[in-house]
């Protein structure tokens, strides 16, 4: 499989991003607040690159109890890295507005006040940079669309990846989750998207679901209640107050249209659309003692995902699945532990709207790092990562 360059099609850098300064003033406020349901989609067992087919609302797998000890076979083969690329070259949002225009649970007039959308894998680049992580670097590829609405767009340097046999991730998932209807076999990428308020910011996030508890585990949104979290953060030392993200979309029935198809995509009405955040899970593994928090905490946290079951394994035989929720002591303190690099994320967001606006709608711009520089770069393409009929959307 060829493998590009973070460079290709683009000119030499015309800005560098600095890295945001340490703030000494006390976070008294949560950054991330509001977040809501308002989309998803799987993908069509059958979807190809000439034909693109969803599901929507389509339906995550359900969490099915292990019996422990159990083994599975090492992830062996090709694996996308990213689908919506995969079988959109350089539109992966087409389906998540075919999503949120479909079921119509965020407001038609609202669009206007979207200041990013992205999926959750390019604001966790962002974070490794302004954490100084080393590794192969990344590049987003952003355009700008309606009056202030910053699009960030996944590249990747290979299409797919090759499966040494060394993880287990893939296997573990497929063991422990069951299809939520047995009849349609198990979910093919669930994507779930969701908007909130992160500082200053209207964020649309877009990410991958591995898994949700069995609808009879699933809390209404008012049962964890902000006096209820700032409590569990008081029994180990913390104060700051912290705003629930529960919010199920039962509270505000979608109204779903009965095209089969929009934007070139050919859609199926499916699936369950009242899922809380809080029923949400991550799914990973693990062979060492330790959890790296720094990384894993905002895979949750950017999607608000409300549980992490990790397995533990000794080669090829998981012995254990430790369980985390957003209240778990673990999680508490991480979060307030990684408050300040959040902050340090918005204001790189705001530098970085700032630049898009700029250079205006004319030009698409790419953000490269390499470490220790984030670069901006001029693409040398004209592709709209959205067709006419969804630009028009945001006018």
């Amino acid at each position: 499989m060829p493998v590009r360059s973070k460079t290709d099609g683009l000119s030499a850098p015309v800005h560098t991003i600095e890295l945001p300064a340490e703030t000494a003033e006390a976070i008294q406020e949560e950054l991330l607040a509001d977040c809501r349901y308002i989309g998803s989609y799987d993908w069509s067992p059958n979807a190809t690159k000439g034909n693109p087919s969803i599901v929507i609302p389509g339906s995550p797998n359900v969490w099915s109890e292990p019996t422990l000890p159990f083994e599975v076979p090492a992830d062996k083969g090709r694996q996308i890295t990213d689908i919506n690329n995969h079988i959109l070259d350089g539109q992966p949002f087409l389906p998540l507005l075919a999503s949120i225009s479909t079921q119509r649970i965020f407001p038609r007039q609202d669009y206007k006040t979207i200041d990013f959308i992205t999926d959750r894998n390019s604001l966790r680049k962002l974070l490794r940079w302004i954490g100084g992580a080393s590794g192969k670097g990344f590049r987003i590829d952003t355009q700008l669309i309606g009056e202030k609405t910053v699009v960030f767009n996944r590249w990747e340097v290979v299409d797919t990846e090759f499966m040494r046999g060394n993880t287990y991730s893939l296997n573990f998932e497929k063991a422990v989750t069951r299809s939520m209807t047995p009849s349609t076999g198990l979910s093919a990428w669930h994507h779930r998207v969701v908007t909130y308020k992160f500082g200053q910011f209207r964020m649309v996030v877009q990410f991958e679901v591995d898994a949700c508890l069995p609808k009879d585990q699933w809390r209404p949104a008012t049962s964890m209640t902000e006096d209820e979290l700032v409590d569990a953060m008081a029994n180990i030392g913390f104060s700051n107050e912290i705003q629930d993200s529960s919010t199920s979309a039962s509270s505000v029935p979608p109204t779903p249209e009965t095209a089969s198809e929009i934007f070139g995509i050919k859609v199926k009405h499916q699936g369950c659309a009242d899922i809380p955040n809080s029923a949400i899970i991550e799914l990973a593994t693990k062979s060492s003692a330790g959890i790296g928090w720094t990384d894993r905490y905002p895979q949750l946290y950017l999607s608000q995902t409300g549980n992490l079951h990790m397995g533990n394994r000794r080669d090829n035989n998981f012995i254990r699945v430790d369980k985390f929720t957003r209240s778990s002591p673990q999680l508490l303190a991480v979060h307030q532990r990684l408050q300040p690099t959040f902050k340090k994320l918005e204001e790189a967001l705001r530098k970085i709207q700032s630049i898009v606006l700029e250079h205006g709608k004319a030009e698409r711009l790419s953000l490269v790092y390499d470490k220790p520089n984030l670069t901006v770069h001029k693409n040398l393409t004209d592709q709209s990562c959205l067709p006419p009929e969804a630009l028009a959307l945001f006018d």
